[in-house]
């Protein structure tokens, strides 16, 4: 399945990197913007943590930033703290969100068979429907940030 500008989301749980069970719908009656990660550790993820973590202000626009990746919890508590971001970490470790979202990758680092999350962009508007997708070419690119910022803010 591929999810689309246009497409309702469905509410999923995942563990955050206190290795909580949260779901979707936590998040409801707010604007969502999920980034998913290759991998925590990495340079490039890291780069997009620290960079969207400085979109923190649009809190103030009633906006969630969420991260996703397939590491496990613990990796994640500790990039979160390495990395010192606000950012909810979410490890979809059993693959269930990059395959609903239509965000794998294999072969990360050249690893043939590894399956990891494609570094994707996604805006969810505060009534749970997809307003926005991006997908890399390759994980090693980032988003446009001033294009994603003005997306949300515009």
């Amino acid at each position: 399945m591929s999810l689309n500008v246009g497409d309702a989301i469905k509410d999923l749980s995942i563990y955050d990197s206190e290795k909580q069970l949260r779901k979707l719908s936590e998040w409801s009656g707010k604007r969502i913007l999920i980034a998913f990660f290759p991998g925590a550790y990495t340079g490039v993820c890291d780069d997009e943590l620290c960079t969207l973590d400085e979109f923190r202000d649009l809190e103030d626009l009633n906006v969630e930033i969420l991260g996703i990746t397939v590491d496990s919890p613990f990796v994640l508590k500790n990039w979160k703290k390495q990395t010192n971001t606000n950012i909810t970490l979410l490890s979809d470790f059993n693959y269930e969100l990059i395959e609903y979202f239509d965000s794998q990758f294999t072969g990360l680092g050249g690893l043939e068979d590894y399956q990891s999350a494609n570094r994707s962009i996604f805006i969810i508007e505060s009534d749970g429907v997809v307003s926005y997708r991006w997908d890399a070419d390759s994980p090693g690119n980032l988003p446009d940030f001033d294009e994603l910022k003005s997306k949300i803010t515009g």
